[in-house]
């Protein structure tokens, strides 16, 4: 699995926490920088989780002037 399905995994599952449908369990992970997405990739990931720009953008940690 790359690392887009793995974050778009987490975002799906968060939702569905979120909802009270689905327990979660609790990983303990090391996470290396990556490189820049392209806007397009961002937007496209979003529009996949079907989150609103302010949510999406808060669980990223980005200033909300960072629109996607």
């Amino acid at each position: 699995m790359n690392i887009d399905k793995n974050i778009m995994q987490g975002f799906i599952e968060a939702v569905y926490y979120q909802q009270h449908k689905a327990k979660t369990r609790k990983t303990k992970i090391l996470i290396k920088p990556v490189d820049n997405f392209r806007i397009e990739d961002i937007k496209q990931m979003r529009q996949r989780t079907r989150l609103n720009q302010a949510i999406f953008i808060n669980s990223l940690s980005v200033p909300f002037k960072a629109k996607v």
